[in-house]
């Protein structure tokens, strides 16, 4: 199709802060639908986001994921307890009754367009962009899987002390900062 690819190797470390704003500024769509390099798209991935983002009607949509081992064996799936195409509020955020996976997520462009980007240093884009996406309207989930999840012992948002290993002090203050655009 008529599709562009752009490869990109930062000449330095940007941390995932850095690093996700850069793709945003070499991006062009409405959407963005993150892709994480350990992990595998099922086919029609992208079509099928933007599809069911649509309809849903929301800012940032996630979808359940098939767990697969370093082998790229099947053992589980991430998600099941959603069913069909759950819609959540901001009150449902704040209650931690929420499903969500950056892994897998498909968003619109106004969550970096309206609020900028992402502080320096901040450790994390996820739960900054689901918070932002909330502010503008609101997240969905899908039970359809579509991403091929790896788990493994060096996932950064898995295994032993992951709390330990960031300083949540750049993430609260991207919230305030976020929260003070949105007011």
């Amino acid at each position: 199709g008529p599709h562009k690819l752009i490869i990109n190797r930062n000449e330095q470390n940007l941390g995932i802060a850095g690093n996700v704003m850069k793709l945003f500024s070499l991006s062009h769509g409405k959407y963005i639908v993150n892709n994480c390099g350990d992990d595998l798209s099922v086919p029609n991935r992208c079509s099928k986001s933007v599809e069911a983002i649509e309809k849903a009607g929301v800012e940032s949509m996630s979808f359940a994921m098939t767990t697969i081992d370093s082998s790229g064996n099947a053992n589980g799936k991430y998600g099941s307890e959603v069913h069909d195409v759950q819609l959540y509020t901001l009150d449902d955020y704040l209650k931690g009754r929420v499903v969500s996976s950056g892994a897998s997520r498909i968003m619109t462009r106004r969550i970096v367009d309206e609020f900028g980007s992402l502080i320096p240093g901040c450790p994390t884009e996820d739960s900054t962009f689901t918070f932002r996406a909330f502010l503008l309207g609101g997240i969905a989930f899908s039970e359809e899987p579509l991403v091929l999840y790896r788990i493994h012992g060096n996932n950064i948002s898995m295994g032993a002390n992951y709390l330990n290993k960031i300083n949540p002090i750049p993430i609260y203050e991207q919230y305030q900062k976020d929260l003070n655009t949105a007011f």
